[in-house]
């Protein structure tokens, strides 16, 4: 079993519960519903940057829900701690510039500008910038014994444009024929660029390093260094759902293999105690307690080069989240294989975020 950590929306998609390392026999990766990129642009069409409101600086103009004059705006700051149940206004979209915003403030906010929710799939990393602590942990019956791991990924929004991503993880294996190990993973960093900006569609571009701090000789790392650049996309359907996408490689240094990943997420999201984003006076900070969302993903992998070259796995997974106040998400999921060969049986995956 080899342990590349991956319960939580991972940059770095080799599974924990897969059952050889780069130089065994294939692997398996929980990633999301594919969606082809260029689907993506119908959306940007939609941008109306005329009826969006520019956020004045650091303090932004805010109407406080349960006010009684909705119209009267205050002053908040958008960076400080804030009642997370108001709405702050956003910037108009950069669309397809590139020479813009790169060291603009990041005005925070749970929803684009169009007052459609950003919701974490489980799989992929998403297109968006955000300052999210997301934990997870994860029981996995394999093919070749069981597993359980935890893990905690950072995501930081340094600017309107650049984000900093930081995760790692500690797994128990406890593998048929071998001897029972636990320990710490691999450890991934990587930086977020947030390309193109619209009102119904987002594209970002990230480059992480996953780094060998788990013991390959335990099978809890990958024994190397390996470089992992992917494209995410984002994409309003309208009526709260959205379609988020991922393509990538991951490239070893060492072995010089070389694996091809894809994903996607749909998602459906529902506000069971009413409260939904679009009132005026700009869009919601945070997302509203009682909001439900419905995950629906599937991915795979394919390798390019090396021993495994054309081995290919699959997964699918269902899960579902919750908002428990405005700060904290709480969510569950489970995956089975989408294909063969299936070298895992079943996974659950129980987990919270932390918006700040």
């Amino acid at each position: 079993m080899n342990s590349a950590m991956r319960t939580t929306n991972s940059l770095f998609p080799r599974s924990l519960w897969t059952s050889c390392s780069r130089a065994g026999e294939g692997r398996v990766s929980i990633l999301a519903v594919l969606g082809v990129f260029t689907f993506g642009l119908h959306g940007v069409g939609a941008e109306t940057p005329g009826e969006l409101r520019t956020a004045p600086g650091p303090f932004e103009n805010a109407v406080i829900e349960g006010s009684d004059d909705e119209s009267s705006a205050v002053e908040i700051d958008a960076h400080a701690p804030h009642d997370h149940a108001g709405h702050v206004d956003r910037p108009a979209p950069l669309g397809f510039s590139l020479t813009e915003g790169w060291l603009d403030e990041w005005v925070h906010s749970d929803y684009s500008s169009a007052g459609t929710p950003y919701v974490h799939a489980f799989g992929i990393e998403p297109a968006f910038l955000c300052r999210d602590l997301l934990v997870s942990g994860a029981f996995i019956d394999g093919a070749e014994g069981s597993e359980y791991e935890v893990e905690a990924e950072l995501e930081l929004a340094l600017t309107r444009r650049i984000g900093l991503v930081v995760e790692g993880g500690y797994a128990w294996l406890d593998p048929t024929d071998e001897s029972r190990a636990d320990g710490i993973g691999d450890i991934g960093v990587a930086a977020r660029f947030l390309m193109v900006e619209c009102e119904t569609f987002l594209l970002s571009v990230n480059t992480g390093f996953e780094f060998p701090t788990g013991d390959e000789d335990r099978d809890l790392g990958a024994g190397e260094t390996i470089f992992v650049p992917s494209i995410a996309t984002w994409l309003d359907l309208g009526r709260n759902v959205t379609l988020q996408n991922v393509v990538g490689l991951e490239h070893g240094f060492t072995s010089k293999d070389d694996v091809f990943y894809w994903g996607g997420a749909l998602i459906w999201s529902l506000y069971t105690e009413g409260g939904g984003s679009g009132s005026g006076g700009g869009v919601r900070a945070h997302m509203p307690r009682g909001m439900l969302n419905l995950i629906a993903e599937i991915g795979g992998e394919l390798a390019i080069n090396g021993d495994n070259r054309g081995a290919g796995t699959g997964e699918w997974l269902f899960g579902v989240s919750y908002s428990v106040s405005s700060q904290m998400e709480i969510r569950a999921a489970i995956s089975v294989p989408a294909w063969n060969p299936r070298e895992f049986e079943n996974a659950v995956t129980l987990g919270l975020i932390y918006h700040f």
